[in-house]
């Protein structure tokens, strides 16, 4: 092999270098621009789903206390007056 076909082969591979490079890096981003952007989305699903949460928390407060007055009512305020 002499040093022409030498270096039209090195220049090959550098060229067949470069693409798997350039490749890694565009695959690369676009994948970590779409893990960036499911978390995005999981974080704003993960609030909405607070406030839901926090929404059904205070109904069952309420309920509980309203069950809890209703009890007494029904049960306590008759034994103190009797």
């Amino acid at each position: 092999m002499n040093s022409e076909q030498a270096l039209i082969e090195i220049h090959s591979h550098i060229n067949e270098l470069r693409k798997d490079v350039k490749e890694v890096m565009l695959n690369g981003c676009a994948k970590r621009e779409g893990d960036l952007q499911l978390i995005s989305d999981v974080k704003d699903d993960v609030v909405e789903l607070r406030s839901w949460m926090k929404g059904i928390f205070y109904t069952s407060l309420v309920t509980c206390l309203g069950i809890i007055a209703f009890m007494v009512k029904a049960f306590i305020v008759p034994l103190l007056f009797h």
